[in-house]
């Protein structure tokens, strides 16, 4: 992915380029796309390395933050809880993510729908902070990882969280 696409900052909706066979790192430069509202798609391509910190300042991206189905490694950085107004598709599944979950992720707490980890290699316990995603209504997947401990009782606050 060049970096050069960085540049388009006035950018407010629909960045996709998922479901293809791009390779390499996520460039840091897409931070800079902080007008985005809708849909980054980078989801089902060979993309590796780190997620980069600078994704976090994608503030105003309301629905639509798709990396999963890669081969992105380490650690969830904890900037992407600064992706508040997230409402919809927080979907990093189908990676090589590990480590803890970051507590920052208890942010997110205009989702509603659509929070995918499930099928990486996430370990210790699951945050409690995750109990304050209490709009969420369906599909909050951490399934198929090492998580550990017991599940916190914070996770009985997503009241509205059925199976349908």
């Amino acid at each position: 992915i060049p970096t050069q696409l960085g540049l388009l900052s006035h950018l407010s909706s629909d960045f996709q380029l998922g479901a293809n066979s791009l390779s390499s790192s996520i460039p840091t430069q897409l931070g800079r796309l902080s007008q985005m509202n809708e849909g980054v798609y980078l989801y089902s391509n060979s993309l590796s390395s780190a997620i980069p910190t600078q994704l976090g300042m994608l503030s105003h991206l309301s629905s639509g933050f798709w990396l999963g189905s890669n081969s992105l490694t380490s650690a969830i950085p904890t900037q992407l809880g600064r992706l508040d107004q997230l409402s919809s598709d927080f979907d990093l599944y189908l990676n090589l993510l590990s480590s803890a979950l970051p507590t920052e992720l208890g942010r997110l707490d205009q989702m509603n729908s659509g929070f995918h980890l499930h099928k990486n290699s996430l370990s210790l316990a699951i945050p409690t902070q995750l109990g304050l995603l209490d709009q969420m209504s369906y599909s909050l997947f951490l399934s198929w990882n090492l998580l550990s401990s017991v599940l916190p009782t914070q996770l009985g606050q997503l009241g509205q969280l059925s199976s349908s």
